[in-house]
């Protein structure tokens, strides 16, 4: 095989497994919908997804076996495969949106609190970014065993859920709603409605992945073509920031200035920013926890209880797992042992 049908290979793979973790994340949050005999639920919807998932899967299988679908810089060409692949993803789009749109209704809202079929929707989305996630870091490993290249393993994101530990959660929130009467836990809700706080966003920003892949590689992706208006574009360009980063930033809701100012303070990913910036902390706030490696809830939890990222990250080392498994007493004396055991190491040294 040679280089540019090697590159045609992987970027055939690419984006056949990108829309197939999409209608796979689809069959997830349909399902949910159905479990909870939500209203947006519709066989003939359920029906077409999975035909879609299966011809997305044959290709795949053309693809392993040597088929180019895609060119190496992903430029539209003349065959059905292609045709179809970016059809079903841009048919995608307007559904994000309106998904996005109700999300966002119900989380600014918290009708979920009150409401059983808006708590199941958000289930239900929450199922789809799931499965969508746990299929794409699936395909990453198939491709790596394809190429035989490791780099194109799945990386464990910093401070982030991977595919699989989502998917265990929802399957867990599913199995209590299914024996609770099809009713979402009233003990979950909270928990529900934090893990989706940003999922409109993420939602928006698949939108902007799929507007590239319809574009593909051959001529540059414009602010024009990420939806941006002229003014916008302008403000966005002279903070030095490129379309697709750029369409990144406005999916999670990152204002230009605000998306400088955390880069300035070495966090660059807009998904990271979402998900500490809706938690309620700063740029700074934010690097203290990261560097003692909490999650937002986590880091909220301790700092509410008046602990310091760097005592928090001593008493978890030292099997306490939230504040209210130790008294403040106790909490003390155990930081102030662990501070002398480092200075300690550090004079030794």
């Amino acid at each position: 095989m040679t280089q540019e049908e090697n590159k045609a290979q992987i970027s055939s793979f690419g984006i056949t497994s990108y829309a197939l973790a999409c209608y796979q994340g689809r069959f997830a949050m349909l399902t949910v919908l159905k479990a909870g005999s939500h209203p947006f639920f519709k066989d003939t919807e359920l029906e077409k997804t999975k035909k879609i998932i299966t011809e997305l899967l044959e290709i795949k299988k053309t693809i392993t076996d040597g088929h180019q679908v895609f060119n190496e810089d992903n430029s539209i060409a003349t065959n059905q495969d292609q045709l179809k692949i970016i059809t079903n993803l841009k048919s995608l789009q307007p559904e994000f949106e309106s998904l996005a749109k109700k999300i966002k209704s119900i989380i600014v809202s918290e009708t979920f609190y009150n409401n059983n079929l808006d708590a199941t929707l958000l289930l239900a989305a929450l199922a789809r970014e799931a499965y969508f996630i746990d299929n794409i870091e699936k395909n990453q490993t198939e491709l790596a065993q394809l190429t035989n290249n490791s780099a194109y393993m799945p990386m464990k994101q910093p401070f982030l859920q991977n595919g699989a530990e989502k998917v265990n959660v929802i399957n867990l929130l599913v199995k209590r709603a299914t024996e609770n009467n099809n009713e979402i836990e009233k003990n979950d809700l909270p928990r529900l409605g934090f893990a989706a706080r940003i999922l409109a966003s993420v939602f928006r920003a698949q939108i902007h992945e799929i507007k590239q892949f319809a574009h593909g590689a051959k001529s540059p992706f414009t602010f024009e073509k990420a939806g941006f208006l002229q003014v916008e574009a302008q403000t966005w360009a002279s903070y030095g920031f490129d379309p697709i980063v750029a369409g990144y930033w406005r999916a999670f809701e990152v204002s230009v200035e605000d998306a400088y100012q955390w880069i300035q303070h070495g966090v660059t990913s807009p998904l990271i920013v979402a998900e500490w910036k809706t938690a309620g902390f700063t740029p700074i706030q934010t690097l203290e926890w990261l560097n003692v490696l909490f999650p937002p809830l986590l880091a909220i939890q301790w700092g509410n209880a008046g602990y310091h990222p760097q005592e928090a990250a001593l008493l978890l080392q030292s099997g306490f797992s939230l504040p209210e498994d130790i008294s403040k007493e106790k909490a003390i004396e155990i930081i102030q042992e662990k501070v002398k055991e480092i200075q300690a190491k550090q004079d030794a040294a």
